[in-house]
């Protein structure tokens, strides 16, 4: 028996072909052959009416197999969506079946099936981050983009570039850019040089939440903050007391450090100012807050991803 693939080229079959236990029907009208060679009996009736992607190439008669591009397993997932009964629990498909599935979904215009593909590939955002921007990518889902970027922004640029569709690759390049500019505005907020301060603590208050008494120390006034137009160029006229001595400015150092200037760094910034909370004086740790949530602000600043695609 010839076959044909989708583009309509003929070429030999598999030598004694496999038949899908799921779909094969006798009274079936179309026959479709996976990429590891099983066959799958279809009504076109059923594409018909679900789906847009499955037309036979032009000129192919019935008796004629249309190879697809997709493994078996993908496709008995695929082909349950087109008939009346209850679709495949994707809730615990493994990852690559789901995004092959999710990408079939897309290609063949499989419409029952390419909302849910689209719930689970967002379900799977911490996992599997950059696949999963790469789906929205592909198949114009900004909202998910937006989710994903952030979480993919860490990865190396090269790699990132070498992935992503053709046209995707320039807004990445001036997203990644801007989260770069943030992590490299964060290293300038903390002072080249340490002004004096006077040795006495800075003056605190304290309140009790009744009926548990519990003192909070709060500083009477916050270090003063500049803001250039650039909302990375921020600054602290008052930066850490004497009374710390060096080891306040070693953590300031350490976090320095750990920042970098790398866009990874901004990913987890509670973890990295960790140091900061460490210290015992009122003054330096509200200094180290300040940092924090500076840098922070930055980052939410940054336009969503999709903003760069436009």
């Amino acid at each position: 028996m010839s076959t044909v693939n989708s583009a309509g080229q003929a070429f030999e079959s598999v030598k004694n072909p496999g038949m899908s236990e799921r779909f094969g029907a006798s009274d079936s009208d179309v026959t479709f052959q996976s990429s590891d060679g099983i066959l799958f009996r279809i009504h076109t009736v059923n594409l018909k009416a679900t789906t847009e992607g499955f037309s036979p190439p032009p000129g192919s008669t019935f008796d004629e197999i249309v190879q697809l591009t997709e493994t078996s397993a993908t496709l008995d997932l695929l082909f349950r969506f087109i008939y009346p009964s209850r679709h495949p629990d994707l809730e615990n498909v493994e990852f690559n079946l789901l995004a092959q599935l999710s990408d079939a979904a897309e290609k063949y215009l499989v419409y029952p099936a390419m909302n849910i593909c689209k719930i689970r590939m967002r379900s799977q955002l911490l996992s599997h981050p950059a696949p999963v921007l790469f789906y929205a990518m592909r198949h114009d889902y900004p909202d998910i983009m937006n989710d994903a970027a952030p979480r993919v922004v860490n990865h190396p640029l090269n790699d990132i570039i070498t992935k992503v569709p053709p046209g995707f690759i320039i807004p990445w390049i001036n997203y990644y850019q801007r989260w770069l500019k943030v992590s490299q505005d964060a290293l300038s907020f903390y002072p080249k040089a340490m002004p004096s301060f006077s040795k006495t603590p800075p003056t605190v208050t304290w309140s009790f939440a009744a009926p548990v008494a519990i003192p909070t120390a709060q500083p009477t006034a916050r270090p003063n903050r500049t803001e250039s137009s650039s909302s990375g160029n921020q600054n602290l006229n008052g930066a850490l007391c004497n009374s710390c001595g060096p080891l306040s400015e070693q953590r300031a150092i350490k976090i320095m450090a750990r920042l970098g200037g790398n866009v990874g760094s901004l990913c987890n910034l509670p973890s990295i100012f960790l140091e900061g909370t460490l210290t015992c004086c009122m003054h330096c740790m509200t200094w180290f807050n300040s940092w924090q949530s500076a840098v922070e602000a930055d980052v939410g600043r940054i336009p969503k991803f999709s903003t760069f695609c436009k």
